[in-house]
Parts: structure tokens; sequence; C-alpha cells
């Protein structure tokens, strides 16, 4: 029995989901060796192995970015020699966390590495979970109070297009967060068949979902107050718009890959130019500094042939103006 592979933007319910699934019968690894909780953010716990997470945070240092900023890559990076060790630890690191089927990890930064552990683990199966953006960030904001909530917006769009994208050709299913929560049984019963490669009976969906507190969920925002939220990018908009639509995710991923692409041309533009706004202001910063430089110079010559202009005046401002009159 092959394993799957968790994965989606942070807080878009990858840990609700994976908690769930362990409830009914996924293998999760040594409890031992999970993430610890946070009572003021994951109070049931992230489900995340730590070794995993430590070696997603390596290879998106190895990428050029981290977590919250991960950087552009290029089509083909996972089969650069550099991966080859990474990728023969990844290995074996699940051979050595998961002994026995049906296995699973979760890690939301795996979203970005999917062609990297599909390579690794060869028939690797993917639930990307997806939840509204705006949702997502408000989320974040309560975790992170920086950067602002247009980034964590652009990283929605970002996490989620490369989550697809990097599943195309898998076994694969998407499960929405606000879906888990209106109608835990019936999306658990769905997402547990996939995992478990074996439909669930009803008494352990009917356990495992009221695992379910919808008193947790801080916001709900619908589709029609994103589309009309003149803050939120217009390509995130239409991104999470192509996802409710209920398409295939095939066709899912090309519009998100296009509008991701286009996003990112946007930012790497206004990028540039803001750098040259930057330029520019370093440039006037020096010729300011040159000219107060020089008038500097200028009032200390002044002084100068004050001073030898009366030899026997003393030192100071006054001899200094008394000087000046004489000149004018």
């Amino acid at each position: 029995m092959r394993g799957v592979c968790i994965v989606g933007m942070h807080r878009s319910g990858t840990s609700l989901l994976t908690k769930l699934l362990a409830g009914l019968g996924l293998e999760l690894g040594d409890p031992a060796t999970l993430i610890p909780s946070d009572p003021d953010d994951n109070p049931d716990g992230y489900f995340e192995q730590a070794a995993f997470v430590a070696l997603d945070d390596e290879l998106l240092a190895m990428l050029g970015g981290h977590v919250s900023d991960p950087a552009p890559v290029s089509e083909g990076w996972e089969r650069e020699a550099r991966f080859t060790a990474p990728r023969e630890r990844a290995a074996a690191l699940i051979a050595a966390t998961f002994p026995r089927p049906p296995w699973g990890f979760k890690d939301p930064r795996a979203a970005l590495l999917l062609p990297f552990w599909r390579a690794a683990v060869p028939g690797l199966r993917v639930i990307v979970c997806i939840r509204n953006p705006a949702d997502v960030a408000a989320s974040m904001l309560r975790r992170h109070t920086e950067p602002g909530r247009d980034h964590w917006l652009r990283m929605w769009l970002r996490y989620t297009a490369d989550a697809l994208a990097g599943s195309a050709g898998a076994e694969r299913i998407a499960v929405r967060y606000e879906d888990l929560v209106d109608a835990p049984a019936e999306t658990l019963r769905r997402a547990g068949t996939f995992a478990l490669g074996r439909e669930p009976g009803d008494a352990a969906v009917a356990a495992a979902a009221r695992g379910v507190d919808p008193a947790r969920r801080r916001s709900a925002t619908g589709l029609g107050a994103l589309l009309e939220d003149p803050d939120v990018p217009p390509e995130v908009a239409a991104a999470y718009a192509t996802l409710c639509a209920g398409g295939s995710l095939d066709g899912a991923a090309r519009v998100l890959g296009g509008l991701r692409d286009a996003e990112s041309a946007l930012t790497a533009t206004a990028l540039a130019a803001r750098t040259r706004q930057v330029a520019q202001l370093r440039a006037a910063l020096a010729d300011a500094e040159a000219e107060r430089d020089a008038a500097r110079d200028e009032a200390a010559a002044a002084r100068e042939r004050a001073a030898e202009a009366d030899p026997t005046e003393p030192a100071g401002s006054g001899r200094f103006a008394r000087a000046l009159r004489r000149r004018r």
C-alpha cells in the first residue's frame, strides 16, 4: 500500500484532516517524534514528523527561499545532482518512519516540494487541502503580524498552485476546509477511503467526525465576499473561484499555474520598480550629502579667511560675523 502526502497552504485544515485520518487508522509514525502541539496555535497538534519538516526547510533553503517566502523554481529542479543525497535521505526516512501501511505524512511545505517527494517515493499519493484565501490570511495574521495580508494571499496562490502542479499525474484528491467543517462525515469518508485504500466503517467515521469543532473556525468568508474585496489580488480571487467551480484538478492546475505565473511576473515588475526607486533615492541622498560636505568646507574656508584678515580678533562667531560684514 503506497503512502499519502497531505499538503496545502498553512491554516488550510491540513492538521485537522490529518488528525481525523489518524483516527480512522492512518499511520503517522512515532508520536514521540511529532512536533509538539501549541495551546495558542494548534492545541490538538500539528501531526508533523519533525524530521520531515527539517528536511523540507533544508530543501527550501537550498532553493534560495524559506517557508514564508519560497524562491521561484524551474521545471525539473528536483533532478539536479545536488538533490540526490537529500532524495536518498527522504526515501530512508520514509522506510524508517512507517513500518506498515496505510501511512501518510503531512507538511504544508511539501506543497512546494512535491516533485522531490514524488521522485523519492514512487507512487506517492496526494491530498491537497484548500481553504478560502481570505480566511487563510486572517488566520496567518493571528499567528504572524508581519508580513501583511497581501503577502499571505499571494502565498496562498503560490502554495495551492504548486501543490496542484506538483501532484499532476499522481493519484490525488482535493479537500476543502469548508466541507470538512460543514459536512465532516461525508468529507471524511471520501478522504478516508482515498488515504486508507478502503472505505472506513460508519462507526469509525462518526467517531472521527466528532473531532471537528466548528467553534474553532474563526473566519468564514464566502466566495462572493472574496470576489468583491478590492484588496484581494484578482489572480487570487480567480484561482479560488476556479477551485470552487468543481471542475477537474488537472484543469484547475493549468488555470492556477497561469495565474501564479502572472502574479509572480507582476510581483517581479513591482520589485524591479522598487529597486529602481531605492537606487534613485540613494543617488539623491549621495548628492545631498555631497552638497552638505561642500557647504561645510566652504564655511570652514570662510572662517580661515576671516581669521587671516584680522589675526588680533579672538576666535569665535563674533570675529567671523564682523569679517563677513567687512566683506559685504
